[in-house]
């Protein structure tokens, strides 16, 4: 009986653990994406103190 229950649980946990998994990819990906952007945006921004499309 304990057996089929430890069984259960660790099936139980390895799911969550997939999906954890899963989770922690999609974050990753949206991250590098984001920070893709923020480079462009970056670069495509004016530099200069007084410019007026500074991004302050």
């Amino acid at each position: 009986m304990e057996v089929t229950n430890d069984k259960e649980i660790l099936s139980t946990y390895k799911t969550e653990l997939e999906y954890f998994r899963k989770q922690l990819e999609l974050t990753r990906i949206e991250l590098t994406a984001l920070r893709s952007e923020l480079d462009k945006f970056i670069k495509a921004s004016c530099i200069k103190e007084d410019c007026p499309n500074r991004v302050k």
